[in-house]
């Protein structure tokens, strides 16, 4: 198969990116004047809406959207079983630099926080992947990466905000060995109900707490469409743009 079997030539191809077609995530990659881009379809999940049962009434900040990820690294390879990407601190046993951000929190006062996170080697010894939140400069009560083997919320206590605005939200690793975060959901309830291991349910919640569910779809027109990420669909991709062609290029994973 050569790297032009993957490939539709057409005059122009309008891209519509339904909900109701998708049955997960999936990333457009244009080709532009000034070099590869990316655009996210907003609205990329099918399904019906989280459980009424879940909280919503928070802030979610998904790991992967930190504005500086510092040492840590933003994972992709498990993007199907987890619904999303999460921040991954690689050291090789020396502790990364901190990934930080900021968020808006919409009103001052007492903000209980979750986090999203696993212990990936669990045993008889002190976890290796040991991490940190940080609000406003201070650490959370709580040393997350050493609780549960599985992907889990963990209640990391609360913090006092003084003002309404922008909040500065940081990772600290503590040992270089992987630690692992995918998401920091602050609320003012004190027993949020969060989504559990299913799939389905977690996509679901986090795009209509971010926002995303309320974004339209956006619709594109292209001279070439190649349909696959690869050695080949980048060949091939590259090489149209090089002729001038207005290039997308789809591929499921980031």
């Amino acid at each position: 198969m050569d790297m032009w079997s993957k490939t539709y030539f057409l005059k122009t191809l309008k891209i519509k990116i339904m909900n109701q077609y998708s049955k997960r995530r999936e990333f457009l990659r244009v080709i532009g004047g000034g070099g590869i881009t990316s655009w996210l379809a907003p609205n990329y999940v099918i399904g019906a809406k989280p459980s009424s049962a879940l909280s919503r009434s928070g802030v979610l900040l998904e790991a992967s959207s930190f504005a500086k990820t510092g040492g840590w690294k933003i994972d992709t390879q498990h993007y199907l079983q987890m619904g999303g990407n999460y921040l991954l601190a690689h050291g090789m046993g020396k502790p990364v630099e901190d990934a930080e951000t900021t968020i808006n929190l919409p009103s001052a006062g007492k903000w209980n926080v979750w986090v999203r996170n696993r212990d990936w080697c669990k045993g008889d010894w002190e976890s290796p992947g040991r991490f940190e939140v940080m609000v406003e400069g201070k650490p959370l009560e709580v040393t997350f990466g050493q609780a549960d083997e599985s992907w889990h919320w963990q209640s990391g206590g609360s913090v006092e905000i003084a003002k309404a605005g922008k909040t500065k939200v940081s990772l600290r690793d503590l040992t270089g060995f992987d630690g692992r975060c995918d998401a920091i959901y602050f609320t003012q309830e004190s027993d949020p109900q969060l989504p559990g291991d299913d799939l389905k349910e977690l996509s679901d919640w986090k795009d209509e707490v971010s926002g995303r569910s309320k974004e339209k779809v956006e619709e594109l027109t292209f001279d070439l469409v190649i349909v696959g990420g690869g050695i080949s669909g980048c060949g091939a991709a590259l090489a149209a743009r090089s002729q001038g062609m207005k290039v997308a290029l789809i591929q499921d994973r980031p």
